[in-house]
């Protein structure tokens, strides 16, 4: 959307998303285990997905709950449920999941974007940056934590940094209207950023 007077509007966070398996690989219905091994945490997984695509997030955290009680050393189901639990408004009990989901996996980078997304949330613009980056690092292909970190940058004023990280995840590809948005806003800094610096080479002239 283009807000009154033409500008473009700044990108937001990509949307955390609930993850199927520590790959983010769906689980098939009726085949494997979850790694830990429990048929009741893998059969609770499945259906609190299923709720969740359809937005019944206090329903889903309730099984993802379950799974996590059955699967108690699975980060996924700590971070599903943290998932969960952020979409229905409780932030502190996202907060509790998202730091038990990283104390059993630190390098979960799925976890450590979404909690990285509650906490910007919340204001917590530094830390969230700290763990949107840590995200990035781990794994390089996923472009939802090269945005996020984009936006944070860009939010502090510091238009060369959150340049990159949008170009990082248009480099990457992801959600068409979501794209559109960033290369609005990557043409906006990129104008800004060459009147600076022609601004710049007259202020220096003698």
């Amino acid at each position: 959307a283009t807000p009154e007077g033409g500008a473009a509007a700044r990108p937001q966070p990509a949307a955390a998303v609930a993850v199927k398996s520590p790959a983010g690989a769906p689980v098939a219905a009726g085949a494997a285990k979850t790694p830990d091994g429990s048929l009741e945490a893998a059969a609770a997984q499945k259906e609190g997905l299923a709720l969740y695509g359809e937005g019944m997030y206090r329903e889903a955290a309730a099984l993802f709950r379950r799974a996590a009680e059955a699967a108690p050393a699975n980060a996924v189901h700590h971070g599903n449920l943290a998932l969960a639990l952020m979409r229905s408004g409780d932030a502190a009990g996202a907060e509790a999941s998202f730091r038990e989901a990283l104390r059993l996996n630190p390098e979960y980078p799925e976890a450590l974007n979404n909690y990285g997304t509650l906490l910007a949330s919340l204001g917590r613009a530094a830390r969230a940056l700290d763990l949107f980056e840590r995200a990035a690092a781990i794994d390089p292909a996923y472009p939802d934590p090269h945005l996020n970190a984009a936006v944070i940058l860009d939010n502090a004023g510091r238009g060369r940094e959150a340049l990159a990280g949008y170009d990082r995840f248009l480099a990457l590809g992801g959600d068409e209207s979501t794209e559109a948005t960033v290369r609005r806003r990557t043409a906006e800094l990129r104008s800004r950023i060459a009147l600076e610096g022609g601004l710049a080479g007259l202020n220096s002239l003698p």
